[in-house]
């Protein structure tokens, strides 16, 4: 489900048709309609969770102290013109009623692009959605796959063996990134530089 939450927390994703027709041809039609709803039930009840841990509390409000008869007229014309000016944005009490999830899911979806950073956009509308940006952090931080530090547990116990015990943890690092950086930046093609890799070979040995 966690993978699930994390496309509906991209912006550019969220509920949309997009996300249903993918999980409809994951699963089939039938058993897709149902991931459907397993996937809006628990994000909704994920949401009201983290609500009730974060959202402030009444209890937390001051208590204001009096205040002089002419603040209290700036205060009141202030308070009608807040009130005035909500009521021209929403829909009466249906739009105040909404919660930060239900605002979230009805905006418009970012547009779809390969350098889109979806952890600097939750930086950004963390003041807006703060709820909803603390669950973007826990749910974005879960790895999807373990293939990653298994991989790199094996590759250190065959830097870090029997005969090589005395490595520093600097050094263990070191060769661990030196060798990765290597194999993801450099493609190797053994037929055409086999002279090379034997000058390399020869060069380690000396």
């Amino acid at each position: 489900m966690f993978v699930f939450a994390a496309t509906v927390l991209d912006p550019r994703f969220k509920l949309s048709n997009f996300t249903k027709l993918a999980i409809e041809e994951m699963y089939g039609e039938l058993n897709g309609g149902k991931a459907w709803e397993a996937v809006k039930t628990f994000m909704h009840a994920l949401f009201e969770e983290y609500k009730a841990k974060y959202a402030p509390s009444d209890a937390s409000k001051h208590v204001r102290a009096p205040q002089s008869e002419l603040t209290q007229k700036r205060e009141g014309r202030k308070l009608v013109s807040r009130i005035n000016k909500k009521l021209r944005v929403g829909d009466g009490e249906a739009s105040m009623s909404k919660s930060e999830y239900e605002k979230y899911l009805h905006e418009e979806n970012e547009v779809n692009r390969d350098d889109f950073d979806i952890l600097k956009w939750w930086k950004n509308n963390a003041a807006r959605f703060p709820i909803l940006a603390r669950m973007a952090r826990d749910v974005l931080a879960v790895p999807v796959s373990t293939v990653a530090c298994e991989s790199a547990f094996s590759t250190s116990g065959r830097i870090l063996n029997e005969f090589r015990t005395s490595l520093t943890p600097f050094m263990v690092q070191a060769l661990l990134c030196a060798q990765d950086w290597l194999r993801g930046s450099i493609t190797i093609n053994i037929e055409e530089d086999e002279e090379e890799l034997l000058r390399l070979e020869k060069g380690n040995i000396l």
